[in-house]
């Protein structure tokens, strides 16, 4: 997911997948985390997501994350 789309599916469904831990669900989008990288040099995004049916929380790349209607891989 790109950062100019995380305001229009805020709190909206989304799709998760890791291919290497066999995740491939929908959750709910409800926040963006910037964070610093380890050597302080730069900073990289995390997306906050929701369970739908139980609301466990879980933090991931946003670059696996995508939009319902939008690319999946």
């Amino acid at each position: 997911m790109e950062l100019p789309e995380i305001k229009r599916n805020l709190e909206k469904p989304v799709r998760l997948v890791l291919k290497r831990h066999y995740v491939d669900g929908k959750y709910i989008l409800s926040g963006c985390i910037l964070r610093m990288n380890r050597e302080r040099t730069g900073f990289f995004y995390q997306a906050e997501l929701r369970e739908i049916s139980t609301g466990t929380v879980i933090v991931a790349a946003l670059e696996d994350v995508y939009p319902l209607n939008g690319k999946t891989p």
